[in-house]
């Protein structure tokens, strides 16, 4: 223990190594080691890395993780821009993060005997260029799918709104018609926003019983 405290104080090197300690974490010291260029952590027990790990260890240039218990990595990762050899081979790892395609100085990865399943096998044999290209497009396509999601929240949302306000004001027998003719309810693209805040405003109101048919009949929603 004596022979870990000692390491963990030679603040002018820019080498640690802790490997075969039976360390179960990152010891604490490690992460205000902020000039750490080559840290060697293999055979040990460590099953993650603090979330912080590679945000505080900014200078790394050289990282062995072999053999221990790692089931992942911090997304964090990918704003490193020194990392050059990762090296994870021997790790229960069965996911890359898609966040490690953009580490763009890394040079060697090491990922044998990890049970991986993403990147799928056939771009793991391809080498690292592939598979760095293969996470950045995997994020690029996760996050597209997440804006048409939120864009059809979006338009069900909308949708429902618009047909509320044009039930409620037929309800109210506000208009004669039995239709709105600046209204078609095959398609929200026909409404303009400006007819939606309008609709807003007249809901409003006549909740608060604050308006009169006669108003809003008089009230322009073209």
């Amino acid at each position: 223990m004596s022979e870990l405290h000692l390491s963990l104080h030679r603040e002018e090197e820019d080498t640690l190594h802790l490997s075969r300690r039976a360390l179960k974490s990152i010891p604490a010291p490690v992460l205000n080691m902020t000039h750490l260029q080559s840290l060697y952590l293999e055979g040990n027990e460590i099953s993650s890395l603090p979330e912080r790990f590679f945000s505080r260890l900014s200078s790394l240039v050289w990282l062995d993780v072999r053999n221990n218990r790692l089931t992942g990595l911090p997304a964090a990762i990918g704003q490193h821009r020194c990392l050059k050899t990762l090296l994870l081979e021997g790790n229960p790892i069965s996911a890359l993060p898609p966040e490690l395609g953009h580490v763009i100085s890394l040079k060697a990865l090491s990922l044998r005997t990890c049970p991986l399943t993403f990147p799928p096998r056939d771009i793991l044999d391809r080498g690292l260029p592939s598979i760095l290209r293969y996470l950045r497009s995997s994020q690029l396509g996760e996050g597209e799918r997440n804006l048409r999601a939120r864009c059809r929240c979006v338009c069900v949302c909308v949708c429902v709104c618009v047909c509320h306000l044009w039930l409620c004001i037929k309800r109210m027998a506000c208009l004669k018609n039995s239709s709105l003719p600046w209204f078609c309810l095959t398609g929200v693209r026909s409404v303009p926003l400006e007819t939606l805040v309008k609709l807003s405003w007249i809901l409003a109101l006549l909740r608060k019983r604050s308006i009169t048919p006669d108003a809003i009949i008089s009230h322009s929603l073209d």
